[in-house]
């Protein structure tokens, strides 16, 4: 009551409630604190079709024949369609109160069952059956209605808009620039003499190695491989092909797909790698960082979560087993997947870049003169626009995951993380480009901040609801929001960042390309 626990309920796979999910255990006003004593089961069912059954096989005309029958039971049979729980606190014995049965309306009307020491509390539960004309393949609609979908489609289209326009202007200004660059480049050197500024300047350092290759390519095939798992689960998601009647199927199938696609991030690990290194040597150490990088991070904070709710005494932690087969899955499958993708990697050749990297490093003469002209404030503010795209739908989702609501907007969700995507590879080939014409050949790990950088806004805006939307009370609760949080906010930076540097790679390599460069 204090700390405003609550109990859920489920009567046949259906939890109570229609939008909300448990009830509370009781609560506060101007006599003191209260707890609801009583509860009222309203179960709403309906008459349960005839199911067809096959009675067995035999060989026809036409080949294997099955012979069906009806079930031609006379008995009653009822399916359950739906539940809902009405909390009350009554401070005298239903029972005794009541003999006939409990009036749910009579609830209000009754002095509450107070808490105070010596006092004997009396539980009850009344249930009440009614008919619906609810069928079995709808008793799940109810809790699968979409809170919000008007602001949900005017999020989206607003949002959708802004992309389109920024996607005219980001090319506008590329076809505009780039181009004009690169025909005043192909006039010859003399037009070059005249305005010897720009990208084309750094070709021969554009792609000499990054500080910390490893660390690079360990995110980047670590991000393709969580991007590839969070978009192929959403639309699986957003087409229904998930059904919510199956308890943890979902977080069973998000499982399962990133543990899969472990060869598809090794892959790409090694193949940047050897891209970048112009070398094969220590693909398997970069393969094993694949691996251990993000599953790492997110089963070590859920142990932490695990040992600090255990001292607490509380149930809410992931129990041994569950935990233990998500390691074992982890190690016995991820790992050597991702070893497995490093292999079919380390056997193709190098990339073929368009131009030479010189020997000697050039210097970087355009250092910027303050805050807001220096490329690393020009990066993070590239998450600024990607964050309002998503803003509206990370709402949804908190106060599902928080506040004991219902969340099943994916296809919303599913549109709203593609379009963020969009919009944070739009924003990274613009700060990439940006970074170029200022003569600074130092992208390549830009690119992945400009893109990642929207995190850092996901993990504000998480801070801010846990202070002033969430209503948690604790500092254990709000341990868990932040671990929570954590691993969504790494979740998103590496996903991102993945795709806009793999995005802005290709927009580097072209540009070159596009070039005559000695």
């Amino acid at each position: 009551m204090i700390k405003e626990y609550g109990k859920n309920a489920i009567l046949d796979t259906v939890d109570e409630s229609f939008s909300y999910i448990g009830y509370a255990i009781g609560g506060k006003d101007e006599g003191g604190y209260y707890v609801n004593n009583h509860l009222t089961f309203s179960v709403l069912y309906n008459d349960a079709e005839p199911q067809t059954m096959t009675k067995g096989f035999y060989m026809g005309e036409g080949g294997v024949n099955v012979e069906q029958t009806k079930d031609d039971d006379k008995t009653d049979k009822y399916n359950i369609v739906g539940f809902q729980v009405l909390p009350c606190s009554v401070e005298s014995d239903v029972a005794k109160l009541w003999p006939k049965g409990f009036d749910p309306q009579e609830c209000g009307s009754y002095k509450k069952q107070y808490v105070k020491p010596g006092t004997t509390v009396n539980y009850s539960y009344s249930v009440y059956f009614e008919k619906s004309e609810v069928t079995w393949s709808q008793r799940w609609e109810p809790f699968l209605h979409v809170r919000g979908k008007p602001m949900h489609w005017y999020s989206f289209l607003d949002s959708l808009l802004i992309i389109m326009l920024l996607a005219i202007l980001v090319a506008g200004i590329l076809m505009r620039t780039v181009r004009g660059d690169i025909a005043r480049y192909e006039q010859g050197p003399g037009e070059i003499e005249r305005e010897d500024t720009g990208w084309k300047l750094i070709s021969g350092d554009v792609f000499r190695t990054p500080p910390s290759p490893g660390s690079l390519v360990t995110y980047i095939g670590a991000g393709v491989q969580v991007s590839a798992c969070l978009f192929i689960s959403l639309a699986f998601m957003a087409f229904g092909l998930i059904s919510p009647v199956k308890r943890g199927a979902l977080m069973t199938w998000i499982l399962v797909t990133y543990f899969l696609l472990a060869v598809f991030g090794g892959y790409v690990g090694v193949k940047f790698h050897i891209d970048i290194t112009r070398s094969r040597d220590g693909w398997r150490l970069i393969a094993l960082r694949v691996s251990l990088f993000l599953g790492g991070i997110v089963i070590s904070i859920l142990t932490l979560l695990n040992i600090v709710l255990g001292a607490a005494k509380s149930t809410q932690g992931i129990p041994f087993l569950p935990m233990f087969l998500l390691f074992l899955m982890w190690v016995g499958l991820s790992i050597p997947l991702t070893f497995v993708g490093g292999y079919f990697a380390s056997k193709k050749e190098p990339v073929k870049y368009p131009v030479r990297t010189n020997q000697i490093p050039r210097e970087i003469v355009n250092k910027p003169t303050s805050v807001i002209a220096h490329p690393m404030f020009i990066v993070f503010l590239s998450g600024l626009l990607p964050f309002g795209v998503m803003y509206v739908d990370l709402y949804f989702i908190f106060s599902a995951m928080f506040e004991h609501l219902y969340y099943y907007a994916f296809g919303f969700l599913f549109g709203m993380t593609f379009i963020t995507a969009i919009a944070c590879i739009e924003m990274s080939i613009v700060s990439t480009y940006m970074i170029l014409c200022i003569e600074d050949y130092r992208w390549w790990w830009r690119s992945f901040y400009a893109g990642g950088s929207v995190a850092l806004y996901f993990a504000l805006y998480g801070l801010s609801y846990l202070i002033f939307d969430s209503g948690l009370e604790g500092s254990l609760s709000k341990f868990v929001f932040i671990c929570y949080l954590a691993i969504m906010s790494t979740i998103v930076y590496v996903s991102m960042g993945a795709l806009s540097f793999a995005v802005s790679y290709v927009f580097v390599r072209k540009i070159y390309a596009a070039i005559k460069a000695d």
